[in-house]
């Protein structure tokens, strides 16, 4: 099997290539055997692991398939304090509960933003995000080469007025694929890292095959008809809660997700800082996230999507079926971040 996502770098002569692919199995119900026959491939690989839900979820799904592995993380510093300890500390306690080596490091996040490094890191491996330019540098200077990374879960935006699935900043296009964007902030500066370093990145468990791909969307049917939820298009919605029941239907008892109130990746603490001492509640973004939007572009990308569309628009019916079967809650988690 191939993997659902295929970037291909641009050259000289042709922009950068993506092809999303999406595939109906033969047997719709066996998500967990396709990713416990996938996962095979990374014995002995090094998860990053944050902490938050997504590395949560690799880190458990390689104990339950009984697969080696270490682990690393980092402390990110800001002067003396770890603005990221909530997911420090959470690495830290999941990886002494399951008795799982791991190796941690210090990232100097004032120094990496404020000396031009932050600037070098975004352009080189085209990062939209602070964040993300972070994590790139973490992982060049890993010397690990075999690396496996959280991802995201395929998640449905319901449009409750037009009953049917919308877009939230650009992540979803009229359908239920990702689009060219969402790749492109979220997958396109980890494939540049594996590109420029030579490094194994494994970015999105959920994306490993079509067929994977195709049943990580088909999954969302069992969170809508279990908790009688589904997520609503309002930018500021806290997605956590949503997170932890798709997850943990997708884990044994033994193996459930260790409880996060929201996400803590330090990053939230920055942005409250910069705001309360300069009373710009922005501040965060003029400085940094600006920056990183106007060193890049992705609109020469080109993304083709593959797969049975009668079979995409089939899986569209299905879950619109069952949203409108089920009458599910509209999640209205709003994210507060100072």
């Amino acid at each position: 099997m191939s993997t659902a996502l295929n970037i291909k770098p641009a050259t000289d002569v042709s922009p950068m290539l993506i092809n999303l692919s999406y595939k109906k199995p033969q047997d719709t119900g066996n998500l967990k055997q396709l990713l416990e026959e996938e996962f095979q491939k990374y014995k002995d690989y090094t998860l990053c692991l944050s902490g938050g839900y997504d590395s949560q979820f690799v880190f458990l799904l390689l104990k339950q398939f009984n697969i080696d592995f270490k682990c690393v993380t980092y402390s990110m510093l800001w002067k003396d304090d770890v603005v990221n300890a909530n997911d420090f500390m959470s690495a830290q306690r999941l990886c002494k509960k399951y008795n799982v080596e791991l190796d941690t490091t210090e990232i100097d996040a004032k120094y990496f933003f404020d000396s031009g490094k932050f600037g070098n890191t975004a352009k080189k491996y085209q990062c939209f995000s602070p964040q993300i330019a972070l994590h790139c540098d973490f992982l060049e200077n890993l010397s690990d080469k075999n690396l496996l990374l959280g991802g995201d879960i395929s998640k449905l935006e319901y449009d409750l007025e037009n009953n049917t699935f919308g877009k939230n900043a650009g992540i979803f296009e009229d359908n239920l694929l990702l689009t060219k964007q969402f790749i492109g902030n979220y997958s396109v500066p980890y494939f540049n890292v594996a590109h420029l370093t030579g490094k194994n990145i494994v970015k999105n468990v959920l994306l490993l095959t079509p067929e994977i791909y195709y049943l990580s969307i088909l999954h969302n049917i069992n969170i809508i008809e279990k908790y009688k939820v589904v997520l609503g298009l309002a930018h500021n919605t806290e997605v956590y809660r949503y997170k932890e029941y798709y997850y943990n239907e997708l884990l044994e008892d033994q193996y459930k997700l260790s409880f996060r109130l929201k996400a803590c990746t330090g990053f939230e603490t920055l942005k409250a800082h910069l705001a309360s001492i300069t009373g710009n509640i922005d501040e965060f973004n003029d400085r940094y996230r600006d920056q990183t939007i106007r060193m890049n572009t992705f609109s020469n990308a080109r993304l083709t999507y593959k797969g049975n569309k009668e079979e995409l628009n089939n899986l569209h019916s299905k879950i619109l079926n069952k949203i409108q079967e089920v009458n599910p809650d509209i999640i209205e988690d709003f994210i507060i971040e100072i």
